[in-house]
């Protein structure tokens, strides 16, 4: 009977440091991720794939401890989410396979105030259009239980690489590249404010306000100006000139005549469609109720020691959250905004503050959002409201860093995996081995439990 307990006991503990060893390297080969396979894995074979060659050294490919620790870094995700209100972008894009992936990014701010974007997924979508987007979003939803009510903002960005045009030594390629040129140009502080994650919003506001009337103002006044630069670009290249006032001939109906001139076609159907097309999508952006949100939310701004601080506004901006403050909560803000502003701005660790994201740590550190929970709830709020942000691109990156021409092959749930580990090594480090091996040993019904 003893000599069975004891081969019992043996091959328990070897199948512990097994799977103990193997979850070790796992962790250690998505951290960087590196390829577990080898192309040839046969005994005869010289080098058989990271996996099997450095647990030779270390201590079985299994994509169930993959899909453990995918888990687990998830779940340490929405435990620091915690149930609050958060904002999710989403995106989409081809991986090295042309399949169409959507990554889905959250953006919230964490037990002590600080903004954080996680990524949690990419999602496998047939199609690119919105119903189809808006279903892989809700199927996601439902497989981590996110609730759609905490969710307080959804940006869908259609990232679509058109590539250049095959003649590049045109005019029209001149004429267009000179007025994306001007375009970019104008919009780019208004670009690089967006980009950053503790925003001003006043600031954000007035660069859409003189973003638009740039733009408009060129409509108006700048055809010229840039014929003259694309003229003396092509003049200097030694490219074909179009003579303005010469007959427009539509190159895919060449024997047709268009009865008007070129200078019609370049500036109505070119030069201000462009504009055009521009101005409405920055206005559909940024419209008269969004830009009347980004305006109170400044108004909590802590620059220059609370300067522009008006209790008014804020009363405004949570009128625009009925999902947030019912009407008992409202009259309580109202008393507690006085207080609020009274105490923040006696108080001289507030008085350097830059930005929303420096005033929501520093009311978590001296514990002013216990005492003002309601005016915590506005700032975490503002916090959480999606502009722009570059994340989800930073995804796309990682994704093709992960999804090599050499690793094409890979399926999409293991994909997904391996980029959540890829993405957010910060959790993937405070996933224990234990913690690991027991969920492992729960997945289902094993021969030796741990």
């Amino acid at each position: 009977m003893w000599p069975l307990i004891k081969e019992r006991i043996y091959i328990k503990t070897q199948y512990r440091v097994r799977l103990h060893a193997s979850a070790r390297l796992t962790k250690a080969l998505l951290n960087g991720s590196l390829a577990f396979r080898g192309h040839d894995e046969s005994e005869e074979s010289l080098y058989m794939g990271n996996f099997i060659e450095f647990l030779k050294v270390f201590g079985e490919l299994s994509e169930e401890i993959v899909k453990v620790i995918s888990e687990e870094v998830l779940k340490k995700i929405f435990e620091e989410l915690n149930d609050d209100v958060y904002s999710i972008l989403v995106d989409e894009s081809r991986d090295i396979s042309k399949k169409e992936q959507m990554a889905v990014v959250l953006r919230y701010a964490n037990k002590l105030g600080f903004v954080k974007e996680r990524f949690i997924g990419f999602v496998h979508v047939v199609e690119t259009t919105a119903l189809s987007l808006k279903a892989a979003n809700d199927e996601l939803f439902a497989r981590h239980n996110l609730s759609i009510e905490k969710s307080r903002e959804f940006s869908n960005h259609q990232s679509e690489a058109r590539g250049f045009q095959e003649f590049m030594k045109t005019f029209n390629f001149v004429f267009y590249l000179h007025l994306m040129k001007y375009i970019l140009g104008v919009t780019n502080t208004l670009c690089q404010s967006l980009q950053r994650k503790d925003q001003d919003m006043l600031n954000v506001v007035e660069l859409v306000k003189l973003t638009d009337e740039g733009l408009k103002s060129y409509r108006l006044e700048g055809f010229d100006s840039l014929l003259d630069d694309v003229t003396s670009f092509c003049e200097k290249y030694e490219i074909e000139v179009v003579d303005m006032e010469a007959e427009y001939v539509d190159s895919r109906f060449k024997r047709k005549k268009t009865g008007i001139t070129n200078r019609h076609h370049y500036v109505v159907n070119n030069f201000n469609t462009v504009l055009d097309m521009q101005i409405q999508e920055l206005e559909n952006h940024f419209n008269e109720v969004t830009t009347k949100l980004l305006t109170n939310m400044g108004y909590l701004s802590p620059s220059c020691n609370f300067s522009i601080f008006s209790k008014v506004s804020l009363l405004n901006l949570a009128e625009m959250y009925p999902c947030d403050f019912d009407f008992d909560e409202k009259e309580k803000l109202a008393y507690e905004l006085g207080h609020y502003i009274t105490n923040v701005k006696e108080d001289k660790r507030f008085s350097n503050l830059g930005g929303l994201g420096d005033l929501a740590k520093m009311m978590v550190k001296t514990r002013l959002h216990f005492d003002y929970p309601l005016v915590y709830r506005l700032i975490k709020l503002s916090l959480v409201l999606l502009v722009a942000t570059t994340s989800v691109e930073r995804c796309f990156s990682s994704m093709k860093n992960v999804k090599t021409d050499l690793r094409n092959r890979m399926g999409d749930e293991y994909m997904n995996d391996s980029c959540i580990f890829y993405i957010e090594r910060e959790f993937l480090q405070q996933v224990s081995v234990e913690e690991l091996m027991q969920r492992f040993q729960k997945m289902k019904t094993r021969r030796e439990q741990l």
